[in-house]
């Protein structure tokens, strides 16, 4: 029992998949236009949104005012629709150096663009737009020399002068020292003799970082278009089906009613006919009278004279 419901379930659920599938494949003409006369075209119209619907359309033959129309041919216009839009597009490379008029020396001045979605047109470079960032540094050093000088030390004793100095965070070393005298003895002080000045020189190697490499962004603007094909506009051309002609089809006007004329006139040529017959008949298929005379030779017989 519960197997025939399952399969009762099963077979509707495909009944109505089928059914969904055929209505959303049906397409329902936005105009149709008959002929004035029997012997033109019918129009059925459709709007379509791809090629593949164009096959599915429906081509079946009609009945319009007792006469049967068949499909005959169809034309297919596309619908294209044209749209423009402005586009700035970035650009974005590297360069081992930040020298804006370098790195443009690098760069196209114009681009042809085509966008995912189909626009297509060119671009124009605006070199106002040019920034360019640090992305990589690198290391090094040099030689740094300093020279300090110490004024009024009272001797010129070595011991006096600093050993090391720093200098833009860097350590340096003293690699030398001069000496000179800068003033005499001063009676006034006794106690205060000639004073000298350091003049003490300091060297070693600084460690600094550079740039070494570059990111640049630049922007590019122009307007790219497209023209698009939006759907198909479908005529279906049906012709009339041609039926058989009759003997009696010359009697007939075209909307079915009797041709008088054609009726009046065939009366009289047969009763013209007729008479011409009735004229002619005795004349040349009438008895024809005998004619011939017998000629009877009556002989008598006479006495010979001479018997006499």
């Amino acid at each position: 029992m519960k197997k025939e419901r399952l399969a009762s379930l099963l077979m509707t659920g495909a009944i109505m998949a089928s059914t969904v599938v055929s209505a959303s494949a049906m397409q329902f003409p936005q105009d149709v236009y008959y002929p004035s006369d029997d012997t033109g075209l019918a129009q059925k119209v459709y709007m379509v949104e791809t090629e593949k619907e164009i096959e599915l359309l429906d081509r079946s033959s009609f009945t319009y005012k007792g006469k049967t129309y068949n499909y005959l041919d169809m034309t297919v216009e596309p619908q294209e629709v044209h749209d423009e839009k402005n586009m700035v597009k970035k650009v974005s490379g590297e360069s081992d150096t930040n020298d804006k008029a370098k790195i443009l020396a690098t760069l196209e001045v114009n681009l042809d663009e085509v966008t995912d979605d189909g626009y297509a047109g060119e671009l124009t470079l605006d070199a106002s737009t040019l920034t360019t960032t640090v992305t990589e540094y690198g290391k090094g050093s040099q030689k740094k020399t300093v020279t300090k000088t110490y004024p009024g030390m009272s001797d010129g004793d070595l011991s006096l002068v600093p050993k090391t100095v720093t200098s833009g965070g860097a350590t340096l070393q003293l690699v030398n020292c001069s000496w000179s005298e800068d003033a005499q003895y001063n009676p006034y002080d006794p106690d205060i003799g000639n004073r000298f000045t350091a003049t003490a020189t300091y060297s070693g190697k600084v460690g600094y970082s550079y740039a070494k490499g570059y990111a640049y962004e630049v922007n590019y603007y122009g307007t790219v278009e497209k023209d698009e094909v939006e759907g198909y506009l479908c005529t279906l051309l049906f012709a009339p089906e041609e039926e058989p002609s009759h003997w009696y089809d010359v009697y007939l006007n075209e909307d079915g009613t009797t041709n008088g004329f054609m009726v009046l006139f065939t009366v009289l040529f047969f009763a013209m006919l007729v008479g011409l017959l009735y004229f002619l008949w005795p004349i040349l298929f009438g008895k024809k009278e005998d004619k011939t005379v017998t000629v009877e030779e009556v002989y008598q017989n006479q006495p010979d004279e001479k018997m006499k």
